[in-house]
């Protein structure tokens, strides 16, 4: 629960971040936003990312977290966090192989909703992370793999970004001003769709990496 609410209120200060670079972005690019009206939303994502740093600050003090860090440097090199010591390469890569069933999967169905492409960029970052230890087993294959596995988050990931940040726009209507609130989602509805698109055309590429890969 410790690691949780840590993991959690560090994932708030990366949004906080990333939601006022695209906001104030997207204000900049419509000239029907006031210099007033851009520095209205600059003041509001400014207290975000200040709150959010001091729930870290304060969740980074508390006796669980300390407490939490101290066990896991006792417990780094244990015996027991490894299942097979002598596992051999073949093992390995037969479970590396395991991981992409689900998103061979969700791949196959040609996902192209939000839940979807959600769902799709939770399960290739546990395939890149375990991809990542056999990488020098068929280098080339497995380069190509992983570049386009980035490619696939990192743009199904800026389209989260985008509804994430339209959903607040639309949570502060008030404290923004109706007008402002309406442009600015008229704006991130447009480069939702956009990014959309362009995440269902990455990750298709994906599933022709993983066989060229799975047959080397």
């Amino acid at each position: 629960a410790d690691l949780r609410r840590f993991a959690q209120a560090l994932g708030a200060v990366r949004e906080a971040d990333v939601r006022r670079e695209l906001l104030v972005d997207v204000a900049r690019a419509d000239a029907a936003n006031t210099p007033a009206d851009r520095r209205r939303l600059g003041v509001l994502l400014d207290d975000l990312r200040i709150t959010s740093r001091e729930n870290l600050r304060r969740h980074a003090a508390e006796p669980g977290w300390s407490a939490l860090c101290a066990a896991l440097e006792r417990h780094r090199a244990s015996a027991a966090l490894f299942a097979v010591r002598d596992a051999q390469l073949g093992e390995v890569v037969a479970l590396v192989a395991s991981a992409w069933r689900r998103p061979v999967r969700l791949l196959r169905a040609r996902p192209s909703d939000a839940a979807e492409l959600h769902e799709l960029r939770l399960a290739f970052k546990h395939c890149r992370y375990a991809l990542e230890v056999v990488a020098e087993v068929a280098p080339k294959p497995t380069a190509r793999l992983l570049r386009r596995l980035r490619a696939a988050q990192d743009r199904i990931g800026e389209h989260r970004d985008t509804l994430l940040a339209a959903h607040w726009v639309q949570s502060n209507e008030r404290s923004l001003g109706r007008p402002l609130a309406v442009r600015l989602v008229a704006q991130l509805d447009l480069r939702e769709r956009k990014l959309r698109r362009q995440s269902a055309g990455r990750a298709a590429l994906v599933l022709d990496a993983w066989r060229q890969w799975r047959d080397a």
